[in-house]
């Protein structure tokens, strides 16, 4: 309940519209992704804004005070990481210049919100797409696999490996266990089928 969850529903459902018509569409998934981050991105800074508005300064200290918390927390253990591990002449050689950067983007804080928004969410999108593709093709749609080509000869490599090491652990005779290999054997007949078909 409150404005938080609002807005976290309506991000949630801007994502699964657009998520639904890009499939639909079948358009190749690296636009996809990349313009699912962005759009998302933009989307976190606009609520952000929202809520500097909305709740004032004191939401804005907060937000300040969170990044010079992460900030300190980031350089102490540098600080005790890197003289562990016999890289603190390093370290001391480049803190000012990261001491600089980390004061840089305090002033600069929305360029730096839109960064870090936008790399934390990628891998969020590619899981989250990853999911919704293996899910809406198991309910047996018409849909772009993701990932192909060399990265899903891959990725069934290793899921193929995965399989021959639960049957040699005697997990196969578990319900759990075979439904799961059973499914990943027919969603990789399918994509096999789906790219001799086109």
């Amino acid at each position: 309940t409150g404005l938080g969850s609002i807005q976290i529903i309506l991000l949630e459902i801007g994502a699964g519209i657009y998520l639904g018509l890009t499939m639909k569409y079948r358009l190749h998934y690296l636009p996809l992704i990349l313009l699912g981050t962005t759009g998302s991105s933009i989307l976190l800074i606009c609520l952000t804004l929202l809520n500097i508005l909305l709740l004032g300064k004191a939401f804005f200290n907060i937000l300040i005070l969170g990044f010079r918390a992460i900030y300190n927390l980031l350089f102490s253990v540098m600080n005790f990481t890197t003289s562990q591990v016999g890289l603190g002449s390093w370290w001391r050689s480049i803190y000012p210049a990261a001491r600089h950067l980390a004061d840089l983007t305090l002033t600069y804080w929305l360029a730096a919100l839109i960064i870090v928004d936008w790399f934390t969410l990628l891998p969020v999108v590619i899981i989250v797409y990853y999911i919704t593709t293996f899910l809406v093709r198991l309910l047996g749609y018409d849909v772009r696999p993701f990932p192909d080509g060399w990265i899903n000869t891959f990725i069934q490599w290793i899921i193929r490996m995965l399989i021959k090491l639960a049957l040699a652990l005697g997990l196969g005779k578990f319900w759990l266990a075979r439904t799961l290999i059973k499914e990943v054997r027919r969603q990789s007949i399918g994509l096999g089928r789906q790219k001799t078909s086109k």
